[in-house]
C-alpha cells in the first residue's frame, strides 16, 4: 500500500504539497519578522546610492508629480537638506533601455552620474560606466561637449540623452512648469503580440540570450526526436503554468505576498509536470523513455520558472503573458532543434582529443548563442 502511494501520482503530489505548505508558513513568519528591517536596509542602501551622485545629501524624499516630468525620467528624489535632486533617467542604448542615476545641485549643475541598469556590450558599452567618462558631465549645466565612445556610440548617446532629460526635469521641479509632452507611439492590437512573440524567440531567446534552461538544452539535444519532444513538453508546461500563475499572482498574492511567488509558482509547475509525465508514460511510452530524467527535471527548469516570473516583472496582461510563454517555448524549441542539427554534424567530425565530448559541445553552443546577436534590432526594424 505504501509502495503504491509512493510510486503513484497521489503520493508525490501530497508530499510536494506538504513541503510547500510548510515552506510557505516558514517564509510568511520570516517575512513578517524581518520586513521592517528589510525595508529600512533597502531605504538606507537606496539613499547611499543616490548620495554617490549627489555628495552632501543626507536623505531623500520622492517627488510625487511624476506626470509633469519629461519623457524618460522615471523618478525624482529631492535631498531633504536642500543639496539638490537625483533623477532616475532612462534612454535607449544598444540592447534596450539603459537607466542612469543623475545628480543635479541647486545651481543646475550635474554632480554625478551612475549607470543604474544596463545590458550593454561588455568592454564597449560598459565603458560608459567608467568614472573617467562619466566625470566629463560633472559641473555641466547641459549635455554638450562630451565625446562619444568609439564602438559604443548608442550607449554614450543614451547617457547624453539621459543627462539632457534629467536637466529638463530639473527645470520642471524648480520652476513648477510641466514639460511639454511628446507624442509617444503606442503599440496595440496584433502588433503588440507580434513584438512580444518575435522578441522572445529571436532577440531575447531564453536559452541563447538569457541562458535559462541550459540543462535540457545540453542533455536532450543529441537526437532531434527527443529535442522536439522535450520542446513540446516545455512549451506546454510554460503556457499552462502561466495560465495558472498569472491569476494567482494578480488576484491572490499581489504585492503584499510577493515573497511567496517563487514557492507558489514552483508548486504549480511541479503539478503540471507531474500531469504530463503520467500522460506520456501512458500514451507515449517511447518518448517518455527517451526523455528520461529530464522530464521530471522540467520542474526545476529555470526557463519555465523564469517565464512565469518575467511575465509579472514586465507587467504583461494575461493574453500577453500567454503569448510570451508561447514565444519562450518556441524559442526553446528553435534552440533545441538547431543545436540537435549541429550535434549531428559534430558526430562525423574528429575534433582534437582535448576538445572531444563536453568541451566541443560547449564551444558549439557558444557559437550558436553568439550568432543570435545578429537579431539585435530586428524588432525595431520590423515594427519600429
Amino acid at each position: 500500500m505504501m509502495a503504491k502511494f509512493r510510486d503513484g501520482l497521489v503520493g508525490p503530489t501530497v508530499i510536494l504539497f506538504l513541503f510547500c505548505a510548510v515552506t510557505t508558513l516558514v517564509l510568511a513568519f520570516t517575512n513578517t519578522a524581518t520586513e521592517p528591517l528589510i525595508l529600512q536596509a533597502r531605504q538606507e542602501a537606496a539613499d547611499e546610492t543616490r548620495q554617490q551622485v549627489l555628495p552632501g545629501a543626507d536623505s531623500f524624499a520622492e517627488w510625487e508629480d511624476a506626470e509633469s516630468l519629461p519623457g524618460g525620467v522615471e523618478a525624482v528624489y529631492e535631498a531633504r537638506n536642500g543639496t539638490g535632486y537625483v533623477f532616475t533617467s532612462a534612454a535607449k542604448g544598444y540592447n534596450g533601455a539603459v537607466t542612469f542615476l543623475i545628480g543635479v545641485n541647486r545651481k543646475g549643475e550635474v554632480t554625478g552620474v551612475n549607470m543604474f541598469e544596463d545590458d550593454e556590450t561588455p568592454g564597449l558599452g560598459a565603458r560608459v560606466g567608467e568614472d573617467s567618462y562619466k566625470d566629463q558631465y560633472v559641473g555641466n549645466t547641459d549635455n554638450e561637449g562630451v565625446d562619444k565612445i568609439q564602438g559604443a556610440t548608442l550607449t554614450s548617446n543614451a547617457l547624453k540623452n539621459a543627462v539632457g532629460q534629467a536637466l529638463s526635469a530639473y527645470q520642471v521641479v524648480t520652476t513648477g512648469t510641466p514639460a511639454p509632452r511628446e507624442e509617444t507611439k503606442t503599440v496595440s492590437g496584433l502588433n503588440a503580440f507580434l513584438i512580444i512573440l518575435v522578441s522572445v524567440i529571436l532577440v531575447d531567446n531564453y536559452v541563447l540570450s538569457k541562458f535559462l534552461g541550459i540543462c535540457p538544452f545540453l542533455g536532450v539535444s543529441k537526437k532531434l526526436d527527443s529535442a522536439l519532444g522535450m520542446s513540446v513538453a516545455v512549451t506546454f508546461v510554460m503556457i499552462m503554468a502561466t495560465a495558472v500563475t498569472w491569476p494567482i499572482n494578480n488576484y491572490l498574492l499581489g504585492e503584499r505576498y510577493a515573497y511567496l511567488q517563487t514557492i507558489v509558482f514552483i508548486l504549480v509547475i511541479a503539478s503540471v509536470v507531474q500531469f504530463i509525465e503520467v500522460a506520456l508514460k501512458k500514451y507515449m511510452p517511447a518518448l517518455h523513455k527517451a526523455l528520461g530524467v529530464y522530464l521530471p527535471l522540467i520542474t526545476t527548469n529555470c526557463a519555465v520558472l523564469g517565464v512565469t516570473l518575467l511575465n509579472i516583472t514586465e507587467s504583461y496582461s494575461f493574453l500577453q503573458s500567454i503569448v510570451n510563454s508561447l514565444g519562450a517555448g518556441l524559442g526553446f524549441m528553435l534552440a533545441m532543434v538547431l543545436f540537435a542539427g549541429v550535434r549531428r554534424r559534430m558526430e562525423s567530425c574528429a575534433p582534437p582529443k582535448s576538445f572531444d565530448g563536453i568541451p566541443i559541445t560547449l564551444v558549439a553552443a557558444s557559437i550558436l548563442a553568439v550568432s543570435f546577436l545578429g537579431f539585435s534590432g530586428v524588432v525595431d526594424g520590423l515594427f519600429g
